[in-house]
């Protein structure tokens, strides 16, 4: 299941703020098959990405343009670069047998 982050929804906190810091429109959050819990701890700034994870740690800073996937967990203060891609699926070399 994706979720799109953006203003619209957005969720206001008790204290009246955002709960993302949002620098981008364009932030997917996709949810692992498996696992349908999905646990963000705010604040978070997302700059932009696709980000396929099943908990972000607080203070955590996303770059533009990051990919993020099958991770199981970002920790608390993180930064993420700009166009970094973590978890991305491995190619085994069967594959190019049949070439």
């Amino acid at each position: 299941m994706n979720i799109k982050l953006d203003e619209k929804n957005n969720p206001t906190l008790n204290n009246g703020k955002k709960a993302f810091d949002l620098r981008n429109s364009n932030n997917i959050i996709s949810l692992d098959k498996s696992n349908s819990d999905l646990l963000i701890e705010t604040p978070v700034r997302f700059g932009g990405g696709l980000f396929e994870c099943n908990k972000i740690g607080a203070f955590t800073f996303f770059n533009g343009n990051s990919q993020i996937r099958a991770v199981d967990s970002i920790g608390r203060f993180c930064m993420i670069g700009p166009d970094v891609r973590m978890g991305m699926p491995e190619i085994t070399l069967n594959v190019f047998q049949h070439i």
